[in-house]
């Protein structure tokens, strides 16, 4: 029976894998982080230049999946906030995901190390572990305000970019953008 135990118990400690059937969108307004809700990891996100056009009611919103694992509830744990500047890539380091974001409409609001900037990420870990390669990873950027970005299935999002005013995100090209990364089994 003891052995049965710790099978089971290695088995739900190996690499997470995404519910790609069970995902909403958490919805932002400005000056605050929106978080995905425990156990789930961010797959895609929204923001809008100047105006609440995400869902036609919101700053931003980020889409949230759920992580497949044994233990409903247990999801991220050190987590840490990465921003940037209008027109930065913002990402999360190695081996860490994106599980909440902030976005700002027409000027910098997004709280960040004492200060205001355009966008911000939460960079987690989670349990169990999510295996994520960092060759198969791609930016996809947006080119209208308030278009819904999406991870294909089979990745999450590892990072994001916000314009606020003016298209900002790729050499002043796009108006946002998230960067996806391709899930291990």
């Amino acid at each position: 029976m003891r052995s049965l135990i710790v099978f089971l118990a290695l088995v739900c400690a190996a690499a997470a894998q995404v519910d790609w059937s069970r995902c909403g969108w958490e919805h932002g307004t400005t000056k605050s982080n929106e978080w995905c809700p425990n156990g789930y990891v961010a797959t895609g996100a929204c923001a809008c230049k100047g105006s609440k056009k995400c869902d036609s009611r919101s700053a931003f919103s980020i889409r949230c999946c759920k992580l497949q694992n044994c233990y409903d509830g247990i999801g991220r744990y050190n987590c840490h906030t990465q921003g940037g500047a209008k027109g930065v890539n913002i990402e999360c380091p190695n081996g860490q995901a994106v599980f909440g974001t902030c976005s700002s409409l027409d000027f910098s609001k997004c709280p960040y190390n004492g200060k205001k900037v355009a966008a911000s990420v939460e960079c987690c870990d989670s349990i169990p572990s999510l295996k994520l390669s960092w060759t198969d990873c791609h930016w996809m950027y947006a080119s209208n305000s308030g278009t819904h970005l999406t991870c294909p299935n089979g990745q999450v999002m590892t990072g994001r970019c916000g314009s606020e005013s003016f298209a900002n995100c790729k050499n002043g090209r796009m108006t946002s953008g998230i960067k996806c990364c391709k899930v291990l089994s």
